[in-house]
């Protein structure tokens, strides 16, 4: 990956983490995650990509190594998006996007999520309850919500594996124009191979607690899956990483 900061806005160092004395989930990692790139974690399930989200937001902590943060003052430093929205059941759509926003003022706040509401097409269901929405547009607000504070690191686990394939790639395009126009910095996990492709500057294979492998994705900007699940390149990277996988797996059986 092309160094186009000097610092890093991201630096994970030696980093290990076991529940118990028996099992690494996670187990020397080492990675450098510069602004406006977007890092994917791919790996199977029960690799420890959730883990690894968990540990960058501060919802668990290492017993072992470093997670060094290079923040702007005038971001947030992470905001987390998860496979399930986790959304307010009594609260409505704007009230739900709203949430992030409870230490800002009223105008950034109401400026903000306005802002996300009409980027994620959200207008017309604004004033809905979670129940009434389906599972695509429950993940628009969620994103939303993760959007409005500003973070400068967007931790995305997994949020379209529960969608449907026209809702996914639509919901894909959308959040990754805006990750590219407003320059975040990203990292994605998933075990989806065309996804991990779709999203990413640099991919990393996570297996059995461990970085395996690293790729660099050099793919025209912006990125469309009418175009992009035809172009030579695509189709040739994602060959490899079928075949790397399916290695991987094999030699640990």
């Amino acid at each position: 990956m092309i160094k186009e900061h000097n610092l890093p806005c991201l630096e994970i160092s030696k980093l290990t983490y076991f529940p118990d004395s028996k099992v690494n989930v996670l187990n020397n990692l080492s990675f450098e995650l510069y602004k406006g790139k977007v890092t994917v974690i791919l790996g199977s399930n029960g690799s420890g990509k959730t883990t690894l989200i968990n540990l960058i937001a501060g919802f668990i902590r290492p017993n072992s190594g470093s997670i060094k943060i290079n923040q702007n003052g005038n971001e947030s430093f992470s905001s987390v998006v998860f496979q399930d929205p986790v959304l307010l059941d009594w609260k409505s759509s704007y009230d739900n996007i709203m949430v992030g926003l409870l230490s800002s003022s009223k105008n950034v706040g109401n400026q903000m999520v306005e802002k996300y509401i009409e980027m994620l097409q959200l207008d017309q269901h604004i004033n809905k309850l979670p129940k009434q929405l389906s599972g695509g547009f429950k993940q628009r607000v969620a994103i939303a919500r993760a959007l409005v504070v500003n973070p400068q690191l967007l931790l995305l686990d997994e949020p379209f594996s529960a969608l449907d394939v026209y809702s996914k790639e639509k919901l894909q395009e959308e959040l990754y124009d805006i990750v590219c126009k407003e320059n975040k910095s990203v990292i994605l996990v998933t075990h989806d191979i065309s996804e991990a492709i779709f999203f990413a500057d640099n991919i990393l294979i996570l297996e059995n607690g461990k970085i395996q492998d690293s790729f660099n994705v050099e793919l025209p900007k912006p990125r469309k899956w009418t175009k992009l699940r035809n172009f030579p390149a695509f189709i040739k990277l994602r060959e490899v990483l079928r075949k790397r996988l399916n290695v991987r797996r094999n030699e640990n059986e």
